[in-house]
């Protein structure tokens, strides 16, 4: 019997493994196999749900200051659209030195005056370019005109809407020019004998047609060019004794017959140039 309890206390030790007190050698030694780890606890915050948003900024009070007080600038009259008013010099040459003023108006129409000088040396330019079998008397109506008035008032239209193309026409006068003319000249050209050998002052006029084609610039919308050719012909002429204090009246009589006739005949050949034009000036 003692045996057989000793067999059972021996193998009860072998499959059953007593508690290891704690503190004790053998609780310090894992066991053998595999160890499965203990669940961990997770605390859940409400941070790590979602990233915190900021709160409300305090509120900021803004103090706009009033504008300034602006000046009001008087304007002036404005041109309305489609009208153009140009201010401008120049010369047309062989014809005139002076000044013109040119006014444009829907649909494009325009309107021009001029006024200048025949020169000295326009009028022998004039001569010189004048065909040889000119007749004499065209000569002395020229000569009559040196430093006269002319006077150009013209009519046209500017027909491209975009481009400087214009194209003019209208009246010329040549007048108030004087000259000295001996009274046998004067007998001679017109076919009488006046009877006197000495100059009297001659005062003339002609009056002709002009064309012009030409283009006009403007540059940084006020300043202006304006450039054309053209030509001018004369219609009329009329010439007569500026000096009527001679005691002689037959004789101022007789030689302002002969000036008629003379004139006459210059009539239509005392003014045929072509003209080149060229003006600068201001458009308002």
């Amino acid at each position: 019997m003692t045996l057989v309890f000793v067999l059972a206390v021996g193998l009860s030790r072998l499959f059953v493994e007593p508690a290891a007190e704690p503190g004790s050698p053998a609780n310090s030694s894992p066991p053998p196999g595999p160890t499965i780890p203990a669940p961990t606890t997770l605390q859940l915050t409400p941070t790590s749900l979602a990233p915190a948003r900021p709160g409300p900024a305090p509120a900021r009070t803004v103090i706009i200051a009033p504008p300034p007080a602006r000046t009001r600038v008087e304007q002036g009259p404005r041109i309305p659209r489609g009208w153009a008013f140009d201010l401008t010099g120049g010369t047309a040459v062989p014809l005139a030195v002076g000044a013109a003023f040119q006014v444009e108006a829907p649909p494009r129409l325009l309107g021009q005056l001029e006024i200048g000088g025949l020169l000295g040396r326009y009028v022998d330019v004039l001569d010189a370019t004048s065909p040889r079998r000119d007749p004499a008397a065209a000569g002395l109506a020229r000569d009559v005109s040196r430093n006269a008035l002319v006077v150009r008032a013209s009519v046209g239209v500017r027909p491209l809407r975009r481009r400087g193309l214009e194209l003019r026409g209208g009246y010329t006068v040549v007048t108030h020019g004087q000259s000295l003319v001996g009274l046998d000249d004067i007998g001679a050209l017109a076919g009488t004998e006046l009877g006197a050998d000495r100059p009297v002052p001659v005062r003339g006029a002609l009056h002709g047609v002009h064309v012009d084609v030409g283009w006009r610039w403007v540059i940084r919308n006020h300043f202006l060019v304006r450039a054309a050719i053209g030509y001018v012909h004369s219609l009329a002429a009329r010439m007569l004794v500026s000096d009527i204090s001679s005691e002689d009246a037959e004789l101022i009589r007789r030689t302002n017959d002969a000036l008629g006739d003379i004139a006459e005949d210059a009539a239509m050949t005392a003014l045929r140039s072509p003209l080149l034009l060229l003006h600068l000036g201001y458009r308002f």
